[in-house]
């Protein structure tokens, strides 16, 4: 039997451009877990009758079955989820070594003195760039794994989490694990998910700044036991961010899932927040100067 034929990789792969094609393809399975997350409500509407081509109403029947199959997949979505934050808290976390020097080579040959050439015009100098981004430089990560039993007050109630907490030097907890400041402005990913025991009829949002965020809210119309979501948005310096649950109709406790992830937090700075403009010149003054 022949052994298995590696293909060859031209040029060769360093350690360094192999952490950012991981860091690529976990950016790649996080957008189809969000086209998969966008089909499933389209499922919800359409059997609720909120999407048009429903040729008869739904009975309730049907908008259980419904509710269960999209609460297998957005289980299944948690845990590939998991993984993924896994994965790329690694890839962050990986070191890149530098190689040896290489030995010097010998001086080339002296060239020779070419003839004096005619001074050209001065075309105008361009402006200075923007700064490159830099995504690994703050980074954040915090979870509660021990099956927390939270009271879910009407005004909402920020989740404790103190477990699996990993986080660069200006990312910072409250004493409680419930207020997350962060010290450096800038573009942020933000990404959240929420477990719990049994289904309840309870919505979930990230408050910032002390300011329910309308884009990273869940409110669901039916009782769920998954929440989770995910927002780029610009912060100031100093920044807070808590992960919350609150009632839709009553307050109550929401007990997390223990011995994993019953809900955690990731948070990701993406660039400085500043636009990009491209590049312009004067083209007046390179005239003239011709």
């Amino acid at each position: 039997m022949s052994q298995p034929n590696f293909p060859i990789i031209d040029p060769p792969l360093t350690r360094d451009g192999s952490i950012n094609e991981i860091i690529a393809s976990i950016a790649a399975e996080e957008l189809s877990l969000s086209h998969i997350l966008n089909a499933e409500g389209e499922k919800l509407q359409y059997v609720l009758g909120t999407l048009p081509g429903l040729g008869e109403s739904a009975d309730i029947e049907d908008v259980l079955d419904v509710n269960k199959s999209v609460q297998r997949t957005l289980d299944e979505i948690t845990q590939q989820q998991l993984l993924l934050g896994a994965k790329l808290s690694a890839a962050l976390d990986a070191p890149v070594f530098t190689g040896p020097t290489g030995a010097i080579g010998p001086a080339g040959a002296t060239g020779a003195i070419g003839a004096a050439g005619v001074t050209g015009p001065t075309g105008a100098t361009g402006p200075t760039g923007p700064n490159g981004p830099n995504p690994t430089a703050t980074a954040g990560f915090a979870a509660n794994t021990a099956g927390s039993s939270v009271s879910v007050a009407l005004g909402g109630t920020p989740i404790p989490l103190p477990s699996a907490q990993l986080f660069s030097a200006d990312i910072t907890p409250n004493a409680g694990n419930t207020v997350f400041t962060v010290a450096t402005a800038g573009r942020y990913r933000l990404s959240y998910h929420v477990n719990t025991t049994v289904a309840l009829l309870m919505g979930s949002r990230l408050v910032i700044n002390g300011v329910n965020n309308t884009a990273s809210t869940i409110a669901p119309v039916l009782s769920v036991s998954s929440f989770e979501n995910e927002i780029v948005v610009n912060l100031p310096a100093n920044s807070t961010i808590s992960l919350q649950l609150y009632p839709i109709v009553l307050a109550g406790a929401a007990v997390l899932l223990g011995g994993g992830a019953g809900a955690s937090l990731m948070i990701v700075r993406l660039d400085d927040g500043s636009p990009v403009r491209a590049p312009t010149q004067d083209y007046e003054t390179e005239i003239a100067d011709e």
